[in-house]
């Protein structure tokens, strides 16, 4: 018996001698994957050789039962099947298998399923039927038919708080096309993709508009649009399809990296485009066999770590994290590519600067793959697959595209919107809905009660002026306890310290917003002891805060 995966034969189970399977950690070469394999004098335990987070290869660590990703750090400890590092719980899933004679036979079928959500019987397209519009950053028009998906509006101000700036501007009318769209898709919670800037003009413009999210257990999506007032919100779980036409339906796919994320297959007449957009593992790579058209995120750079902890590592180190994370940003698409064989890829969701002025040095530093990078991974993976290089209001046309030896695309526009970002307007509401927030240790020991985190770890709160230079305020909290201090106490916990810009640290706080609108948008500088990551808190503060902004006028902490 056998399944097949990305085009290849894989077995359903491999089988290894007991002879070859030291005590201790060892690790075992399968034709297309690995696998770990722990043993002591009563068990045996196995699992893939893929890191969860995103999707790179574990290492075995020497001298110790763990296995490392060299790309995030991650760390599993092998007898246990949980990730120390970081910490949070976090599981690797085990493999079954039983023993034969002198031997155990692995299955190896969770690594290789099979397809298992079908798709419709492929028709021929007529020029014009199915088009992708490409608009900016990761928002695109698809046109099925009579039918319109756009996905993921950032269309207009800056994302993470003030540190992302669009690269290219938005097509003209924007706003009345986004609001008479059929279906808008939003694939996660981080503002590059559910831009309260954008969505506060669509709300005002059509808060009927349908809306399809993930179904997150956290809500993280859901939420703040039903702060925003929208009342046509679709929560679609992984792996159903939603059907928006007799030729037209959509299938949302789970990130298996562990965080809230999540990718879009849209089926018309039996082809396929898929968009990935950020997922690190789609579907655990469990994905149709061949696609017309794969859209994936590729840049890298996209990410405070290591940027943004100046404090804790010399550049040299950080320069080299940055080279492995962009390597990895492109493994992780060479291994996609190599799943769903695509006929057309698009590089996508990496059109962003960090244009403030004074996020000058991050921008220097922060360098991000190019278009070279992402045609040559391509080529890597399959010789075969044609690419678009999309500029805002440039329009693939797939059936086209795909009988004819070239890509059928229509120029679009190169401009960018350097001129045009008017940064005093935005950075201006930022710091007036700061000025909400009383200045006093009750406000902080309110907000933090607010968010409902209780673990054993000590935040050393330091904010500053625009430099990071002029300290506003210096405080510690116990988050186990919640208690707020300007001296440090005396607790041996995990450590963080985060030198934040005040102005940013008291907006977040004022509008209940995710902390990676400061650490993904470079608006922190960080130090921790020790240096793991700590997934419980980060976690938390991202997708977990309750659904009200906190009320600073009562301070009384408001039901969940």
């Amino acid at each position: 018996m056998s399944t097949f995966l990305g085009g290849h034969q894989l077995p359903d189970s491999t089988t290894i001698s007991l002879e070859d399977i030291p005590f201790g950690c060892s690790k075992h070469q399968l034709e297309f994957d690995s696998i770990l394999v722990y043993r002591d004098a009563e068990n045996i335990k196995v699992c893939s050789a893929v890191c969860r987070h995103m999707g790179g290869h574990l290492s075995l660590a020497a001298n110790s039962n763990s296995a490392v990703c060299p790309a995030h750090g991650w760390e599993l400890d092998l007898p246990t099947m949980m990730y120390t590092n970081p910490r949070g719980n976090l599981d690797q899933t085990e493999l079954p298998f039983e023993y034969i004679d002198n031997k155990i036979r692995v299955n190896t079928t969770s690594l290789n399923h099979l397809w298992p959500y079908g798709k419709q019987n492929r028709k021929q397209l007529l020029d014009g039927e199915l088009t992708i519009e490409f608009w900016t950053h990761a928002c695109c028009e698809i046109f099925a038919g009579s039918s319109r998906v756009i996905t993921d509006p950032w269309l207009i101000g800056p994302a993470f708080s003030r540190g992302w700036w669009l690269k290219h501007k938005p097509p003209s009318g924007w706003l009345e096309r986004l609001a008479n769209a059929d279906v808008i898709y939003i694939s996660h919670n981080h503002s590059d993709h559910l831009n309260v800037h954008t969505l506060k003009l669509l709300a005002a413009a059509n808060k009927s508009v349908r809306i399809v999210v993930p179904e997150f257990a956290s809500g993280s999506v859901v939420r703040p649009l039903q702060r925003l007032g929208f009342d046509n919100i679709r929560l679609l779980p992984f792996g159903e399809w939603l059907q928006l036409s007799e030729d037209l339906q959509l299938l949302i796919l789970e990130d298996a990296a562990g965080r809230d994320d999540s990718a879009l297959l849209v089926d018309y007449k039996g082809h396929l485009i898929l968009n990935v957009v950020d997922c690190a593992n789609p579907n655990n790579l469990v994905l149709p066999e061949s696609v017309d058209v794969l859209m994936s995120s590729f840049a890298g750079g996209a990410s405070g770590f290591p940027v943004c902890w100046q404090e804790m590592y010399d550049l040299p180190t950080i320069k080299n994290m940055l080279k492995i994370n962009r390597r990895s940003s492109l493994s992780r698409l060479k291994q996609i590519v190599r799943c769903c064989n695509p006929s057309i890829a698009v590089p996508f969701a990496g059109y962003f600067n960090e244009s403030h002025p004074s996020d000058l040095a991050i921008s220097k530093l922060n360098r991000k793959n190019t278009w070279t990078e992402f045609d040559q991974t391509i080529v890597t993976a399959a010789r075969s697959t044609k690419i678009w290089h999309p500029h805002s209001e440039s329009k693939l046309d797939i059936g086209k595209s795909l009988r004819e030896s070239s890509i059928r695309s229509t120029r679009g526009r190169t401009g960018n919107l350097e001129e045009d970002h008017k940064f005093d307007i935005w950075t201006g509401e930022i710091s007036r809905i700061a000025q909400t927030v009383p200045a006093t240790d009750e406000s902080l020991t309110y907000y933090f009660e607010w968010a409902g985190l209780r673990t054993p770890m000590l935040l050393h709160l330091i904010e500053t002026d625009e430099n990071f230079d002029i300290i506003v305020r210096e405080r510690f909290i116990n988050l186990e306890t919640g208690v707020v201090t300007s001296a440090k106490p005396k607790v041996d916990f995990p450590y963080l310290r985060m030198r934040v810009r005040s102005d940013v640290f008291r907006w977040v706080m004022a509008t209940g917003s995710p902390w990676e609108e400061m650490t993904i948008g470079f608006q922190a500088h960080f130090f921790r002891n020790p240096d793991e990551h700590n997934w419980t808190f980060w976690k938390h503060f991202q997708d977990n805060l309750p659904s009200s902004p906190p009320n600073f006028d009562s301070q009384t902490v408001p039901a969940s």
